[in-house]
């Protein structure tokens, strides 16, 4: 009768290890979720692992770990990753876009900075004549 007594769990153990269990499949859902994705972006950019790993800035080992489901990606790693181009939202939650929309980068010539740098040094007298030149010539193009 003691044995038996032993063995049988009240009804908040029992809930207790449900809840451990649930915690547990949760987040083993979610790592699950977050390698299938690596996965998927892989195979979007035609990458192997090492080409991720090189593009994010992680280690090798390290992101095989995190496309095999065997950890799950820190900050550290989530930011290589984003520096990849992977949108987090869309690796966390699997909504939105794969990739961060890419913007343009803003170039601008040696003589163009020549001319900004140029003036911004002018006395401001200067500036309102160019800004009335160059409104002039814009009216007759």
């Amino acid at each position: 009768m003691l044995k038996r007594d032993k063995m049988r769990l009240n009804r908040k153990q029992i809930y207790a290890r449900l809840r451990n269990l649930s915690i547990l499949n949760r987040k083993w859902n979610a790592q699950m979720c977050i390698s299938e994705r690596l996965r998927q972006v892989c195979e979007a950019k035609n990458w192997k692992i090492t080409d991720f790993a090189e593009q994010a800035g992680i280690a090798y080992r390290t992101m095989q770990g995190y496309i095999g489901g065997e950890r799950e990606p820190n900050a550290e790693g989530m930011s290589g990753i984003a520096k990849a181009g992977v949108n987090l939202n869309w690796l966390v939650s699997g909504e939105g876009e794969m990739f961060q929309a890419v913007m343009p980068k803003n170039t601008i010539s040696a003589q163009e900075e020549k001319l900004i740098a140029d003036y911004r040094t002018m006395p401001e007298n200067l500036k309102d004549a160019f800004a009335i030149s160059f409104k002039e010539i814009s009216e007759k193009q």
